[in-house]
């Protein structure tokens, strides 16, 4: 904003010496390409910046699904090792009960 303004008052400096002559109008002409080089420059700038946000915000995002997919996995693997923990425990639990039965007999 501030180089806005900044070209702005040069620009119209330019055209405030391009009435005097022909060499001031000449001058001013080059000031003003040179403003407009320079705010065009500045767009891209802009355009560039942005453009590097939003692929750095889809890469966390990229990140964070990884980061989610992975817990999922992790979660399912634990239910499943549980569960076949729970079955095993189960199965030894009728066995001995079954052992004990066979033996008070």
């Amino acid at each position: 904003m501030k180089k806005t303004v900044a070209l702005s008052i040069v620009l119209a400096s330019a055209l405030g010496l391009a009435a005097c002559s022909k060499p001031a109008e000449e001058a001013a002409a080059n000031v003003a390409d040179n403003a407009a080089g320079m705010v065009e420059d500045a767009g891209d700038a802009a355009g560039n910046a942005a453009e590097g946000a939003m692929d750095a915000a889809g890469n966390a995002a990229d990140a964070a699904g990884n980061v989610a997919d992975a817990a999922g996995n992790a979660a399912e693997g634990a239910m499943d090792a549980a569960t076949d923990a729970a079955k095993d425990a189960a199965k030894d639990a009728v066995n001995t009960a079954a052992d004990a039965a066979k033996n008070a007999m």
